[in-house]
């Protein structure tokens, strides 16, 4: 089933639509990250002992997955059911809100709870704005729009970066909070997307139980998440938990987890940018998430045979890491190119989320058994299962480069 609407063949990559959606997704990643730059600090100054700040910060950090896990699903599905521009709206509200109280927590369950309703809100902003983006622009364009949508995003790590050298980390959730609220005023101006528009009202729309009614539809679902298990994998393990991981690898002096995030980031921002240039060249979306799963594989398997590593050493590897999982626009562009426009916004936000949602079990994982069988082979089997679930889902995908995306998904 087709609709009448098409995107506008004269809409470019930086058409308004475009931009409101990096802008989004840039405030997004600011929020996200700024927990694992920040947590130490605030942590400390909750009374937190620094013995357990580590354990806490893990915490925190699965409590904000959770959130987006749940709110993951909840989003997709108002947006495929109510249109995606007002979804971009009540997710940025919710979030921005619980970003700007987390400056004012005086408790660590202050802490938590603001965390779950963070990663609630946020999880609406990456999914639906691609949604948008691949909806609205010719399908020759589809993937720069997506890469500019996640390089511009990115790039709100580094200002969570900066902002750790200039203000406290309370004045820092204030300025994500304040930010958020600005956005809302440009997410006025956006239009909805036409495809949406055009769906019949008799079609069933934003459904789990028509996701789930089909073992094909499942397995499109599942693999789309597979193939994003490698870069949580990356963020959390060398990123987030740099600390832990270059004691693990003997690296020769203290690192610090905001100087591993900005640099893993950076190198995201180059990843997600070549992955879009890469994927016009070879004409494949694809062949180019297997360049880029193999490139991380490798890279990962040389790291943790690395020892006594300077702490720069240590950051190059990070910023080199960044840059090879550097698909996650391609990753989330390519699910939603997989599902008609009557459930792509439920798959696009809850595919990242999900496999967002994955690095909780692999901090358990990591948590629980590094004593009995060592910190660096836990790991190792972490990635080994992360990477050979992504290579078999991506080796079954169909390839959607210059697919036609005007269709629906029919009850089976």
């Amino acid at each position: 089933m087709t609709s009448a609407l098409r995107p506008p063949p004269s809409l470019g990559i930086f058409s308004l639509p475009v931009l409101i959606a990096a802008l989004g997704y840039f405030v997004d990643i600011y929020d996200i990250v700024l927990i694992g730059m920040v947590g130490r600090d605030s942590l400390l100054s909750l009374n937190v002992s620094a013995e357990r700040v580590p354990a806490m910060l893990g915490h925190l950090l699965g409590l904000q997955m959770i959130g987006m896990l749940l709110g993951g699903f909840f989003w997709g599905i108002v947006a495929d059911r109510g249109g995606r521009v007002a979804t971009l709206f009540g997710s940025i509200l919710v979030y921005s809100t619980a970003t700007l109280l987390n400056a004012f927590v005086t408790e660590v369950w202050h802490y938590e709870v603001l965390r779950v309703i963070a990663g609630f809100g946020l999880a609406g902003e990456l999914g639906v704005g691609i949604t948008l983006v691949v909806e609205m622009l010719p399908r020759e364009r589809r993937a720069y729009g997506a890469t500019l949508v996640a390089s511009v995003g990115i790039a709100g790590a580094v200002l969570a970066w900066l902002m750790t050298m200039w203000v406290s980390w309370r004045t820092a959730f204030i300025c994500g909070g304040v930010m958020g609220y600005a956005l809302l005023i440009l997410r006025w101006l956006a239009h909805e997307s036409g495809m949406f528009n055009a769906l019949d009202a008799q079609v069933a729309k934003g459904s789990l139980r028509l996701l789930l009614s089909s073992g094909e539809r499942v397995g499109r679902y599942v693999r789309s998440i597979a193939i994003g298990l490698p870069t949580w994998f990356v963020v959390g393990i060398f990123v987030f938990f740099a600390v832990s991981t270059a004691k693990q690898l003997g690296v020769t002096g203290p690192v610090t987890s905001a100087n591993a995030i900005v640099c893993c980031y950076v190198g995201l921002i180059i990843g997600d940018i070549a992955a879009g240039f890469i994927t016009h060249a070879l004409a494949s979306r694809r062949r180019t998430l297997a360049i880029f799963l193999c490139a991380s594989a490798l890279l990962c398997t040389v790291a943790l045979s690395l020892r006594g590593l300077t702490p720069n050493g240590y950051y190059v590897l990070c910023f080199m890491l960044g840059v090879t999982v550097g698909f996650w626009a391609l990753f989330v562009t390519i699910a939603a190119e997989q599902f008609g426009t009557n459930q792509r916004a439920t798959v696009a936000t809850t595919v990242p989320n999900v496999a967002r949602g994955m690095f909780y079990p692999m901090q358990w994982a990591l948590f629980a058994w590094q004593e009995r069988f060592g910190y660096v082979t836990v790991v190792a089997v972490i990635g080994v299962i992360s990477f050979a679930l992504a290579l078999v889902a991506l080796w079954r995908m169909a390839e959607t480069h210059g697919k036609d995306l005007d269709f629906i998904e029919e009850v089976a």
